[in-house]
């Protein structure tokens, strides 16, 4: 009898010095998403243009620098192209397509099962702008070549509350989307875009993409699971993780991070392969994972003849 509570209290003591792993212990959340609603009157949004006509190259903003004279161009292609009836039609009806493209890709995380029962996402769109860019430069002998681009950003805040009201969790996401591009060399211009419904559709997808992928990661944070030389994999994949997106991994050795690029995405999980092409010191399982802002610097590793 003494052997047994000797064994039993043993246990107890392992299992309070090693407890089980995060991921074996996880339950999913349980969060039903309510109304997205506008921080404006939806006709507020009929002023949201991404448009584009017609084909013109003027320099608009110009410089000098070491490598000649140059200036910024509004170059664009010969179409015209418009969102603003897709985003204000779904506005009015408390953005039902971002909520369903939401309600789909949390539950496609495995973090999160959708449905009563447990916490309320609440999500708001605060701001709608178009954005674009555009660049020529002046070649020798008088030819030029330039190229430019069109798009929405849209920011959405969400919160998420208990059955008390309490707010857990909340956040802001800015979501972007190219709705045209154009460029012209030695007198040869081409230009790419979509149709209107094919557009919105995407900004619903990107947005519900974007907000699912900030709570799927609070709740079960983005991780490495194993190692293999140059290769790692990590506890996501598609739809949140898609090839070559760069994230960034921070080593347990250096406390720095260091940057991998996504070889490939399947339903539960993800590899990535470090830029330098080396085995990276360590990075190892539980490793924490974040993905890198599109606007970071990527020094990809290349090699010398």
């Amino acid at each position: 009898m003494r052997q047994r509570l000797a064994i039993s209290a043993m246990f107890a003591l392992a299992a309070t010095a090693f407890p089980a792993s995060p991921a074996a212990a996880q339950t999913p959340a349980r969060i039903a998403v309510g109304a997205i609603t506008a921080a404006q009157l939806c006709k507020v949004y009929m002023g949201v243009d991404a448009r584009s006509s017609g084909f013109v190259a003027g320099s608009s903003a110009g410089y000098v620098g070491a490598f000649g004279a140059g200036g910024a161009s509004s170059l664009a292609a010969g179409w015209e192209s418009s969102i603003r009836t897709y985003f204000v039609k779904d506005c009015v009806n408390q953005f039902a397509g971002v909520k369903t493209a939401m309600q789909a890709a949390l539950a496609s995380s495995g973090t999160v099962v959708v449905g009563p029962g447990g916490l309320l996402l609440r999500g708001r769109v605060e701001n709608v702008t178009p954005i674009g860019s555009a660049y020529r430069e002046t070649t020798n002998p008088g030819g030029s070549y330039g190229a430019s681009s069109g798009g929405l950003a849209v920011t959405m805040s969400f919160t998420i509350s208990d059955r008390g009201g309490r707010i857990i969790y909340g956040d802001i996401v800015k979501s972007t989307l190219e709705t045209d591009f154009a460029a012209d060399t030695r007198g040869t211009g081409y230009a790419g875009g979509m149709g209107e419904d094919g557009q919105y559709a995407q900004l619903q997808r990107i947005m519900a993409i974007d907000v699912a992928r900030k709570v799927a990661f609070h709740f079960r944070p983005l991780r490495v699971t194993s190692t293999a030389g140059k290769t790692i994999t990590i506890n996501y994949g598609a739809p949140f993780i898609e090839q070559g997106m760069i994230i960034n991994v921070t080593s347990a050795a250096t406390g720095g991070t260091v940057k991998f690029r996504i070889a490939s995405a399947s339903d539960g999980s993800a590899t990535a392969q470090s830029l330098s092409g080396r085995e990276e010191p360590g990075i190892e399982p539980a490793s924490r994972v974040s993905i890198a802002d599109p606007g970071e610097p990527v020094m990809d590793r290349v090699e010398l003849p």
